[in-house]
């Protein structure tokens, strides 16, 4: 939701302040430098990347605008269905959980809130751990190491992903130089069409820099 007003935010700043300043919307609609830049930057993405890191990619980035913060509801849920599981182990012993984390979808404690269900992320950990503490002959500071490198992993797992829109966002501003000497190579090839037509392919040329960096800054 917040990606979502950013974005609005920085395109109502950007077209006010334009406007204000006496610039014209129209000019900076430029089809030509958008397929350039955007055709460039998804060329270059299947180049460096994979086809599972582009599905990862594809498929975060819906997470990424529908994105919510743990509230603390959600934060108390998970303390709640920790507290059920730590009494009904105090009171029927450790093996009475093992039930409710073999199989969690079905299990009363964690159906209790069918949002926290749905954090398959954060339950998969939590079910994980408790399985080791359930084998036995763990010491809790090594059970405590485990949770600390499987968090690690997960970060590993999912950085590749972060690592390469933030390479793609580093290229944009470069893009938006090759779109422009595009448009000034236009620009010489009119030269002799007069000053308002070289001032219109100027400004077309000026656009790509303008959505490169824009897109970089503003956005990835």
């Amino acid at each position: 939701m917040f990606i979502i007003i950013g974005a609005i935010v920085v395109l109502a700043s950007l077209i006010v302040g334009f406007s204000m300043a006496g610039g014209h919307l129209a000019v900076l609609f430029q089809p030509s430098e958008f397929i350039t830049i955007g055709g460039a930057a998804i060329g270059s993405l299947f180049i460096s990347a994979s086809l599972d890191e582009i599905k990862n990619i594809v498929a975060a980035i819906p997470k990424a605008i529908s994105h919510k913060h743990h509230t603390k509801e959600e934060n108390l849920s998970m303390l709640k269905a920790l507290y059920d599981l730590f009494l009904l182990a105090q009171r029927d012993g450790l093996l009475a959980i093992e039930k409710h984390i073999e199989s969690p979808d079905e299990s009363e404690v964690f159906q209790s809130d069918p949002k926290m269900l749905k954090n398959k992320t954060a339950i998969t950990f939590l079910c994980d751990t408790l399985k080791v503490m359930l084998s036995g002959g763990v010491p809790p500071h090594e059970v405590e190491a485990l949770m600390d490198i499987e968090i690690k992993t997960f970060k590993t797992e999912t950085h590749p992903t972060h690592a390469l829109l933030s390479k793609l966002g580093d290229a944009f501003p470069a893009l938006g130089i090759v779109a422009a000497v595009l448009g000034i190579i236009v620009t010489m090839g009119s030269i002799n069409a007069g000053a308002e037509a070289v001032g219109h392919h100027v400004a077309a040329a000026l656009v790509g820099t303008f959505l490169g960096v824009l897109l970089s800054y503003g956005f990835v």
